[in-house]
């Protein structure tokens, strides 16, 4: 590279050289200190202003040459030969321009990723509800037993708020980017959240006796930076996952630990907790426990992982001292100011 250059502009040298020579001669032929002088001063006010020409020239060359190094770039990505851009460049200014088009192209990759996977598996899950459905329509249709007439309809009425149930998890999740993330952050009242999620759910806890163990009016938290929707999801999820494995009369624990600035959310139940064999399986959208047994969508510990890690924390599962599961998040947050 540095040879082309070279062979480019010699002619251009080879001027500046030869300028400089003749100068320096008629300045010795020259008897007069004046003239002299004013030739020396007037040869390296050229000799200057070519170099730095020739510097800008340059300069602007090796610009042009990357800029097309990144169209080229662009074009592989583009035909699928390529997923990023590795430009090497002295100019700060592109340097930063290929590093907001990486940052954009990570994104875009990762929402079409996630949008592939979120209709395939969408698709499939609709079927089934539906399929269901249209069986329990039939058999209404078709018998003459009001009873089971009856209870065909019951069973529509049950797979309609199933599926429902499914179909809100489903849009939940397909929002889930690391975009509308960044974008709608804003500071919020994290125990005030929490405490209004537990209200959400206040019949149930009601309705099977469960005891709720909290130390939400214990601990003090300062407003935290958080997108509220994403947050609200993850808090609902955790708790009806809780609430879903906890028997009659069963208990549940929601705490909070403040360590620095390292928040600690933890949901327990007094369940029959999940096999060691399937904790990680559960947290892949759509995936249930071997059981069968799980009543929710298999979108929950799913959603509640992904807002996890778009707020820079995680989500671990382990057995709870209550007996059931432990779901753990561990979110990296700078309170504000």
């Amino acid at each position: 590279m540095k040879r082309l250059k070279f062979l480019q502009f010699w002619p251009v040298a080879a001027g500046i050289l030869l300028i400089t020579v003749v100068l320096l001669s008629i300045t010795f032929l020259s008897s007069s200190a004046t003239t002299t002088i004013t030739i020396v001063f007037t040869g390296l006010s050229g000799i200057l202003a070519g170099l730095f020409l020739l510097n800008r020239y340059l300069k602007y060359h090796q610009l042009l040459h990357e800029l097309t190094a990144l169209t080229t770039q662009f074009s592989n990505i583009n035909q699928g030969l390529s997923t990023r851009l590795e430009l090497k460049t002295e100019h700060r200014q592109l340097t930063d321009l290929v590093t907001q088009l990486d940052a954009h192209l990570a994104l875009e990759t990762e929402r079409l990723v996630q949008e592939q996977n979120f209709s395939a598996d969408a698709s499939h899950e609709l079927r089934t509800p539906l399929a269901g459905m249209r069986l329990q329509a039939q058999v209404a249709q078709r018998t003459t037993d009001p009873q089971q007439r009856d209870k065909a309809l019951n069973n529509i009425m049950l797979a309609i708020d199933r599926s429902t149930r499914l179909i809100e998890q489903l849009l939940v999740f397909s929002r889930l980017t690391r975009r509308r993330n960044i974008a709608e952050n804003a500071s919020e009242d994290l125990l005030a959240l929490f405490h209004k999620q537990l209200l959400k759910h206040s019949q149930v806890i009601k309705r099977q006796s469960i005891t709720v163990i909290t130390n939400l009016d214990e601990v003090h938290l300062p407003k935290i930076t958080m997108h509220r929707d994403q947050f609200t999801a993850l808090l609902d999820n955790l708790i009806i996952n809780s609430l879903n494995h906890c028997p009659d009369k069963g208990q549940v624990r929601f705490l909070i630990e403040n360590n620095n600035r390292n928040l600690t959310l933890s949901f327990e139940d007094s369940g029959k907790g999940i096999d060691d064999k399937d904790l990680a399986k559960v947290l892949i959208p759509f995936q249930k426990s071997s059981d069968g047994k799980q009543k929710s969508s298999g979108l929950g510990l799913a959603i509640a992982h992904r807002v996890a890690t778009l707020h820079s924390g995680h989500l671990s599962l382990s057995r709870s001292q209550l007996g059931g599961l432990k779901v753990t998040v561990v979110l990296d947050l700078q309170p504000d100011a």
